[in-house]
């Protein structure tokens, strides 16, 4: 199956952490995501300069639920946009689920 990938472009807050959710459908029913594995970077437009891995957590394989955080320390190294994707491996196939920019934004408490 090829799949276009979605775009999402998250809202982040520079040191804390961050997670977010995301349920993988297909033609309206949720992706099974039994042998998969996830992959998710943050990167620079021109892809020159890698900023993070995050860390994906597949946390409902049959409902095609999958978990994308980074931690404080990954989100404070994070300029003001970053670009990222979702890509998913499973039995020979790599493809790209969510792509978008990173919208990073400073808080006020330290």
């Amino acid at each position: 199956m090829g799949v276009t990938p979605g775009l999402h472009s998250p809202i982040i807050y520079r040191r804390v952490d961050w997670s977010e959710e995301y349920i993988l459908k297909a033609n309206g029913s949720a992706v099974d995501l039994t042998n998969s594995t996830f992959k998710a970077q943050a990167w620079n437009e021109n892809r020159t300069k890698k900023y993070c891995d995050m860390n994906c957590t597949i946390s409902d394989a049959v409902n095609g639920k999958v978990t994308v955080a980074m931690t404080a320390t990954q989100t404070t190294s994070l300029p003001d946009v970053a670009y990222w994707d979702l890509q998913k491996e499973s039995i020979g196939t790599t493809e790209y689920w969510l792509t978008g920019k990173l919208d990073v934004n400073q808080g006020y408490s330290s």
